[in-house]
């Protein structure tokens, strides 16, 4: 992910927190009420669940 670029890196991590913040059973349809878009989140909501799912096991 360190190759991605600066735009897609501030996604992820955004659309991550955004992830952590709503909790379990966080879907698709949340993220695009928190103002990401449909494509943003077909584009980038696997990674940045992986990335919210690493987050969280670092936090616990």
């Amino acid at each position: 992910m360190h190759n991605a670029p600066y735009e897609t890196r501030n996604i992820r991590h955004d659309m991550a927190e955004t992830m952590l913040r709503i909790g379990h059973g966080c879907t698709a349809d949340d993220l695009i009420g928190e103002g990401f878009t449909g494509r943003q989140v077909e584009l980038h909501g696997p990674a940045a669940r992986d990335l919210a799912n690493a987050r969280a096991i670092r936090r616990s």
